[in-house]
């Protein structure tokens, strides 16, 4: 597992943005924990995201499918089923 850490300014021209969006399609994310902070000068986000090195998402398609009815509780799968 491994962690990045971003600090996207709020009047950022999006370009930080992209960056971050890229890194997100690009990798399995396991967490992702983000904070506003603020000084008298600007304010930004900071997030730290948790993932997964080496990922590869060929590897993740022709992998097996999930039932999710095993991988999660009875409540949260029925939100997820309708979804």
């Amino acid at each position: 597992m491994q962690i990045k850490i971003f600090s996207i300014p709020i009047n950022d021209s999006g370009i930080m943005q992209e960056e971050l969006n890229t890194f997100l399609r690009t990798h399995k994310i396991l967490d992702i924990t983000q904070q506003l902070y603020q000084n008298p000068l600007n304010a930004y986000w900071c997030l730290s995201i948790r993932y997964l090195d080496n990922f590869n998402s060929k590897t993740i398609s022709q992998s097996k499918k999930i039932d999710y009815r095993e991988v999660l509780d009875e409540a949260i799968f029925k939100k997820f089923s309708t979804l």
